[in-house]
């Protein structure tokens, strides 16, 4: 069964997506299409883990998702913006973290403007 929700999350609200996206997944729902305000799910079984949302250029994201891929993180979609891609990882370890200091999430939103 499918289910469709409607939220607006800005750029900014990374965390607070990430965190609702963690909370349908611990209800049994697991992301499989995220376009603008629309998220699509999928019903599973409560799952334990994280959902993690970073932003990567066409050029770096091959190299980039054999290394999350590597670190335990599961490629669940992407959304196409600024000239790459907003990507959805989710990791078994509800603790993982892709950004775990200030100054990567400063790179991130960078990254972000430079391409805006």
């Amino acid at each position: 069964m499918m289910l469709k929700t409607h939220k607006l999350f800005l750029i900014w609200q990374s965390d607070k997506e990430a965190q609702y996206l963690t909370d349908m997944l611990h209800q049994g729902y697991k992301l499989r299409k995220a376009r603008f305000i629309t998220q699509t799910f999928e019903k599973t079984q409560s799952t334990d883990g994280t959902i993690q949302l970073d932003y990567q250029t066409d050029s770096d994201l091959t190299d980039y998702l054999a290394i999350a891929k590597a670190a335990g993180w599961e490629l669940l979609t992407t959304y196409p913006a600024l000239q790459g891609k907003w990507l959805y990882l989710y990791h078994p370890d509800v603790q993982a973290q892709l950004y775990t200091d200030q100054q990567s999430r400063i790179d991130l939103f960078t990254r972000i403007r430079n391409h805006w």
